[in-house]
């Protein structure tokens, strides 16, 4: 069973503890005790955004990819890109545009 040592909120206190989990299910929570050191992760949910122009200098349209890989390594393990205003066929057409892209 896989486990990971590290910092986590526990009842309001952030404290050193291990999590395990089986099969992509958390099966235990081992709390330690007081926060050990700035060394350990910090072991906490992902986040999900659900309403994101870009990140990390990058945009759904131009980079997709790039604009998940720096929402993944500032937290974010899911989100909505959202398109800028434009008229109703340009926003179709980059809807269209992105899906493909996303797709490839």
């Amino acid at each position: 069973m896989p486990t990971l040592r590290g910092r986590m909120l526990v009842d309001g206190q952030l404290l050193t503890g291990t999590l395990a989990w089986e099969r992509g299910r958390i099966t235990r929570v081992d709390v330690v005790g007081e926060i050990g050191g700035a060394e350990l992760p910090l072991v906490a949910p992902g986040l999900v955004d659900l309403h994101v122009h870009g990140h990390g200098g990058a945009d759904p349209l131009e980079d997709l990819a790039g604009m998940a890989r720096s929402l993944a390594r500032a937290g974010t393990t899911a989100f909505q890109p959202t398109l800028f205003p434009a008229a109703p066929e340009v926003l179709g057409a980059q809807c269209d545009e992105l899906w493909q892209r996303a797709q490839a």
